[in-house]
């Protein structure tokens, strides 16, 4: 119980399934968790040894309780700046102030050398003009606290003297490693951080290539807690199938190499025009090429969208066959309706769609005529305002019966 109330505060404004997760914001709730843990502690302490520190140091304790439980708040609402800041002045003016009005020396201002090691990860790489004046401040505090303790208090004597100047070249010595210390932290995080940002702009270019961008962050955050899939979601969609007709043929006449560079010819030239008209390719199988629009982000009419996708993809696609000099036709079939989509499994997982529209566009495919565009009746009544058809056909489909599919008009 205690350290899920520990977890609680330290992960105070983050969400822990967000991707986004910033470190500093949990480096401040922890650092303000033990500090008024060891504040709380201290108070038997101030009680059982009164006559060393007494009122003073007991509201000087409890006014700082009161310090860090804002740093928590600030977090939690979000104000982290403030935070980060009302920690650096809480904590210097509590080990500054403990540091004088104890009348023994508790080496308090030590903590200031911790703080010097703990500042880089408190800081992002664009804030250094935050962070120079924090170890500025931090050094300042331990050599003129260590010089009160120091400084005799009566008349000099030389070897009171010398060892006041021993004692405090000690303190520069010390400071400045840990400065240079810090400084390398410092600079070996923000090289981290850099590559680390330059490393997660890949990964999410590549995902953007790969899955819908609405996808993408829930994809990741199922990952980060062993669920077996994404959630699945109906939608009312249009499914495009287009498939090239006699390319098997021509592969047996062609070597690997030159397959390969047709097909992906002709594919970049479908995921640009996908892309023009706001279509989600989906996959590509064999000569098949599939997408869908209207997935996941609400499209003002999908069947419309995906019937001028088409058009332009069996332009384009007959424009590289008359340059290349091929003897290639496409067939396009496109169905209007709900449908499933998502990733299942755990590898090598792949986005895909499921249901009877997606059935029926493939069979549209299938029974289409050679460069020429079947809808289905629904993508008819959804996009006739807009694209020409020829008049309705009765097509007897497998597993879906006899339905009536319209031909675009090649005259439009």
């Amino acid at each position: 119980m205690l350290k899920d109330l520990f977890r609680q505060i330290a992960f105070l404004g983050i969400n822990e399934n967000d991707l986004d997760n910033v470190s500093h914001i949990k480096i401040v709730n922890t650092i303000s968790l033990m500090v008024l843990t060891f504040l709380i502690i201290q108070l038997p302490f101030i009680i059982g040894f009164w006559q060393y520190g007494g009122s003073p140091v007991l509201i000087s304790c409890a006014l700082h309780i009161v310090v860090f439980i804002q740093i928590l708040r600030f977090n939690w609402r979000h104000h982290f700046v403030s935070a980060r800041s009302l920690l650096m002045c809480g904590f210097v003016s509590y080990i500054g102030i403990s540091s004088i009005i104890w009348s023994i020396n508790l080496q308090f201002h030590f903590f200031f050398l911790i703080g010097l090691f703990v500042s880089p990860f408190l800081y992002r790489d664009w804030e250094t003009r935050q962070y120079i004046p924090n170890l500025i401040i931090y050094v300042a505090c331990f050599c003129g606290i260590e010089a009160y303790w120091q400084f005799p208090r009566h008349a000099f004597q030389p070897n009171e003297l010398e060892r006041f100047w021993l004692t405090m070249g000690t303190c520069l010595l010390i400071s400045g490693a840990a400065i240079t210390a810090s400084l390398l932290v410092y600079q070996n995080t923000r090289r981290a951080h850099v590559r680390v940002t330059r490393d997660k702009a890949r990964i999410s270019h590549l995902l953007q290539k790969t899955l819908p961008k609405p996808l993408i962050k829930t994809l990741l955050t199922n990952f980060t807690t062993n669920q077996s899939s994404t959630q699945l979601e109906q939608h009312s969609c249009s499914v495009l199938f287009a498939d090239i007709q006699g390319y098997t043929q021509h592969c047996s006449h062609s070597n690997t190499q030159e397959t390969m560079q047709l097909l992906n010819a002709f594919y970049c030239e479908f995921d640009l025009i996908s892309r023009r008209n706001q279509l989600q390719k989906i996959k590509t199988n064999g000569d098949q090429y599939m997408a869908v629009c209207g997935i996941y982000e609400k499209r003002i009419n999908p069947a419309i969208q995906s019937c001028q996708a088409a058009k332009a993809m069996l332009k384009s696609f007959n424009h590289l066959c008359g340059e290349l000099n091929l003897n290639l036709q496409i067939r396009i079939g496109i169905a209007s309706g709900p449908l499933t989509a998502g990733c299942v499994g755990l590898d090598n997982m792949l986005f895909d769609v499921w249901g009877e529209t997606v059935n029926l566009a493939s069979r549209l495919e299938s029974n289409g005529k050679a460069s020429k565009i079947l809808v289905c009746h629904t993508t008819y009544l959804h996009s006739r305002s807009h694209i020409k058809f020829e008049s309705g056909d009765k097509l007897n489909l497998k597993g879906l019966g006899t339905l009536t599919a319209y031909f675009i008009s090649d005259t439009e």
